[in-house]
């Protein structure tokens, strides 16, 4: 059975805001950068407050009012296919997302977290890294994860053993630091691991469990080959959704370049759609007596 948005909903454990509370307090409601909080007013949806929204593209102030920064996550029907919500997730890059009918009910939330746990009979891929030394200062630190296009940071030791992780979302705690101002302060020395010989299950109910975004791939010295993330897994199970969107898009261009054409040919525009139509059926005719031909 294919799970839908009704069957992953949950209505505990939201986080929410009111209109007129500061984005300093919402934002306080949060553990990581993956979280979102959902502000409502009078039982009513309004928008979500995302970190990556706020803090990474709107540079908001903290004493913003949330209604003033708010963002219109994707909606999802109650009957949106799990690899579509994956698909939203990774478009909006809001990992929490909410389930409304088209009444305009609200009936929950479905989060990153439900959708990790249905991750079974994929192939992980673990993507490359970039190391640093703790000794990197703010300014170099978000310079690198700028020109590097990555929201994590590996801190290594002279040996190259895995020290530590610096992360976008710790790296803003620090704005009002001097650019010169040493990241040893942001830097989280619990890091989570995993082997390659790993059960996938495993890799990603540590995941899960533990409430992060990421975990590093170490070989037996315990130095660090990879890194696999929240985003790796949700583009594994929306693999299938994004594989039907490129077909249909592909699909969408080859009709709009046929039309173009017959326009450019001089026809007036009612000769070009009945042109266009009788051109669209002959394709089908032909399809459809080679599928006759095959039986």
């Amino acid at each position: 059975m294919t799970l839908t948005a009704r069957d992953l909903a949950k209505t505990e454990g939201v986080l929410t805001a009111r209109p007129e509370d500061s984005l300093a307090s919402a934002l306080g409601k949060i553990h990581s950068s993956h979280d979102a909080v959902f502000v409502t007013e009078k039982g009513q949806l309004l928008g979500v407050i995302s970190p990556y929204q706020v803090l990474y593209r709107g540079h908001y102030p903290a004493a913003t009012k949330v209604k003033n920064c708010l963002f219109l996550a994707p909606k999802l029907k109650p009957e949106t296919k799990i690899d579509q919500i994956a698909r939203l997730m990774l478009e909006a890059k809001v990992y929490f997302l909410p389930v409304v009918t088209p009444a305009g009910k609200w009936l929950g939330v479905v989060s990153y977290r439900r959708l990790l746990r249905q991750l079974t009979g994929f192939k992980l891929r673990p993507k490359p890294l970039v190391k640093i030394q703790d000794s990197l200062t703010v300014s170099q630190a978000r310079n690198l994860m700028k020109t590097s296009g990555v929201s994590r940071l590996i801190v290594t030791s002279g040996n190259d053993r895995l020290a530590g992780i610096l992360t976008r979302y710790d790296l803003s705690k620090s704005l009002n630091l001097p650019p010169s101002a040493p990241v040893k302060a942001y830097i989280k020395h619990d890091v989570a691991t995993f082997r390659q010989t790993d059960n996938p299950v495993n890799i990603i109910n540590q995941m899960v469990d533990r409430r992060i975004g990421s975990l590093v791939m170490v070989n037996q010295n315990n130095q660090p080959i990879g890194l696999l993330s929240v985003r790796d897994c949700l583009a594994a199970l929306a693999q299938p959704a994004i594989t039907q969107s490129n077909s249909l898009q592909v699909k969408i261009t080859q009709v709009r370049s046929g039309f173009e054409a017959i326009v450019r040919s001089g026809q007036t525009a009612a000769h070009a759609v009945g042109r266009f139509k009788k051109q669209t059926l002959r394709k089908s005719l032909e399809r459809l007596s080679r599928q006759l031909k095959r039986k």
